[in-house]
């Protein structure tokens, strides 16, 4: 008898002693210690080695492969935890760095809609003043139609896009910025998509557009707003809204979600990025006049 194997334990080998047998070799095992020897016939024994072989070597390239699939399924894992803890970070972030401002735009949009549904004739009166009609131009009417939406859907993904983008700025700068970007984005808005699209345009996607705008624009010259403003938030979504309006003006969005105010979305934008020019000429100015004083 030669041995062609050798096992740590019982099971394993008696395992291996069926398999020879299955393949028609008749094998033994011998215990020698703590080890199991698995023992052939001399006639046999070239052929159980090469059979025990084979045998090895598909064994290990099976556990490399469960090996690496468990690597994979393990590096996908954390893909997954650092994914799922980033969305978690900015959720947070988001929720817990609301300030006045960013509450109570989102309440009146929540109240003025109940409003709209309860009251009648109250989104008419909140519209853009159409005094192409002769109806009088009443100041507070080139705001109020930023508050109004047309549709549950309309409500909840402005309502969305104003808490992502609102925080940033008003927790990082003087309140007037917000305020400014609020009530001029509003004005300059719906303005142009009066008299471009001859239609009073409802909701706060120009004002949300202004806010992008802005935070673009600062974000790519300030290493402040870099630092506290993430990319996704920064720069995705100006890039997401560019896509939004390109597809808008094709029309292809009115045949999906109805008229779209593209021309309000547009200007919304130019009039957030118009906001933040001054401010970087500021700060271009004050980094100049840092360096001069150091030479």
């Amino acid at each position: 008898m030669r041995r062609v194997a050798m096992a740590e334990d019982r099971e394993t080998a008696e395992k291996l002693r069926e398999f020879f047998r299955s393949q028609g070799i008749d094998a033994e095992i011998w215990e020698s210690g703590a080890e199991f020897e698995i023992l052939v016939p001399d006639s046999k024994a070239e052929e159980a080695l090469l059979m025990a072989k084979s045998l090895f070597e598909s064994t290990r390239e099976k556990r490399n492969q469960w090996d690496g699939d468990s690597d994979d399924a393990a590096e996908g894992g954390r893909l997954w935890e650092r994914l799922r803890g980033a969305a978690s970070v900015l959720l947070r972030d988001i929720i817990f760095s609301f300030r006045p401002v960013t509450w109570t735009i989102l309440a009146f949009i929540i109240i003025s809609y109940i409003l709209e549904l309860t009251v009648p004739g109250y989104l008419r009166s909140m519209g853009y003043p159409d005094i192409r009609r002769g109806e009088g131009l009443e100041i507070w009417r080139l705001v109020s139609p930023a508050f109004c939406h047309l549709g549950i859907f309309h409500l909840i993904s402005n309502a969305m896009c104003w808490c992502i983008l609102a925080p940033y700025i008003e927790k990082s700068r003087p309140l007037w910025v917000i305020l400014l970007l609020i009530l001029g984005g509003a004005a300059f808005s719906n303005t142009a998509q009066y008299y471009f699209d001859s239609a009073s345009g409802y909701g706060l996607s120009g004002v949300i557009f202004a806010l992008s705008g802005y935070l673009f624009l600062l974000r790519r010259h300030s290493k402040e707003m870099r630092e506290s403003v993430p990319y996704v938030v920064g720069d995705g979504i100006f890039y997401l809204g560019l896509i939004w309006i390109a597809i808008g003006y094709t029309g292809a969005l009115d045949l999906i979600a109805g008229p779209v105010g593209n021309t309000a979305h547009l200007s919304g934008l130019v009039f957030g990025l118009i906001c933040g020019i001054p401010e970087i000429i500021t700060r271009k100015r004050g980094e100049n006049t840092e360096g001069g004083a150091e030479e």
